[in-house]
């Protein structure tokens, strides 16, 4: 094999190589942006339910069964107690996150929360207040 078709062999793994990671990071990316707005519809339908189960929060996936396709895209927690999610905002959003964690591409994710822990704060009673939404 002379030199020149070892460098060409060399030089097609090579790029192969980088466009199967490219592909498998691009991957990975969609899943993210997919996992953040998953989420806000998340937020959204469990705000829903506490709106009208007196401020409760849900105690499982069947609860909202609307979104529970979505378990695999949304971390939410059940074991969590209302009174300190209304007190540390942030203590909520770890209540309900996307699947990475942050988000780095859904940008309204806090206007969603802080729909939701206004809605615990009035136990449940809709609240036309908050930010012009009615549920």
């Amino acid at each position: 094999m002379t030199r020149r078709r070892k460098f060409l062999i060399f030089g097609t793994i090579c790029i192969s190589a980088l466009c199967i990671l490219g592909i498998i990071q691009a991957r990975a990316m969609l899943r993210g942006i997919a996992s953040e707005y998953e989420t806000a519809r998340v937020i959204d339908d469990v705000t829903k339910y506490v709106d009208t189960h007196d401020g409760r929060w849900p105690t499982s996936w069947h609860d909202i069964p609307d979104v529970e396709h979505l378990r695999d895209l949304v971390r939410l927690r059940f074991d969590v107690d209302t009174s300190e999610l209304i007190r540390d905002p942030h203590a909520l959003g770890l209540a309900i996150q996307p699947l990475t964690g942050r988000y780095r591409t859904y940008l309204h994710s806090q206007w969603h929360l802080d729909d939701l822990r206004f809605a615990l704060e009035d136990g449940g009673k809709p609240n036309m207040s908050r930010r012009g939404i009615i549920h």
